[in-house]
């Protein structure tokens, strides 16, 4: 870490998180689950699987498997039409449903099911590709906070980010003098909010603690 460093790297928001969560569980507290939670974004990967399977299906099959009998109990009727409006908009294009009331896939739709990383319903990080000067230098898997101006290593070379373009998946760099190696490893997944309040609350503070140090 250098006065260099991007502002992203300077926070080291993983050393933050790893205090606020101790300093929580000093205080007995634990993240609680989440029992009523909905899932219905598992519940979508689900109902094209079911459509998928079975080649075609009608919207109360879906449902009787997955809701009524299935794991999604807590998943009312409205709820589920409600679902299968939003992935059947053309604009979603994930669904669709002929004449006979019969659900397909839609285009997006057979293209996510056809894929093989479909089935695997735990969260991997997002591949992205590097450009530089227009030619593809390859994939990088992204799981971490990455902004234009921070430095990586890729292929042996040194490399400083200049653009992102999230929705393309492409990282536009140019050849640096120094880099750091990319990140890979585990996500820390969805943060309670109670984690997040703890976490300004040690950033906050470490000016003061900074002070006090000092004037020892």
């Amino acid at each position: 870490m250098t006065p260099e460093s991007s502002f992203v790297d300077r926070l080291r928001l993983g050393l933050i998180r790893s205090i606020a969560m101790i300093d929580l569980l000093l205080e007995g507290w634990c993240e609680p689950p989440k029992p009523q939670a909905l899932h219905l974004s598992t519940l979508v990967h689900q109902i094209l699987s079911v459509i998928a399977q079975r080649g075609g299906a009608s919207a109360s099959v879906v449902y009787n498997v997955l809701c009524r009998e299935g794991p999604f109990r807590k998943v009312t009727t409205e709820v589920f039409a409600d679902v299968l409006r939003a992935i059947g908009h053309p604009e979603t294009g994930l669904i669709e449903q002929v004449g006979s009331g019969l659900l397909l896939l839609g285009p997006a739709g057979e293209k996510l099911v056809e894929h093989y990383s479909f089935y695997a319903v735990f969260q991997t990080p997002e591949e992205f590709r590097l450009v530089a000067e227009g030619r593809d230098l390859g994939t990088l898997p992204i799981d971490n906070v990455l902004a234009p101006g921070m430095l990586l290593i890729f292929s042996g070379r040194r490399w400083v980010v200049q653009e992102i373009h999230d929705r393309e998946k492409v990282i536009v760099v140019k050849p640096a003098k120094a880099g750091v190696p990319p990140v890979f490893g585990g996500d820390a997944g969805d943060i309670h909010d109670k984690v997040i309040d703890r976490m300004f609350a040690v950033l906050e503070g470490i000016p003061a603690q900074l002070t006090w140090i000092q004037s020892l």
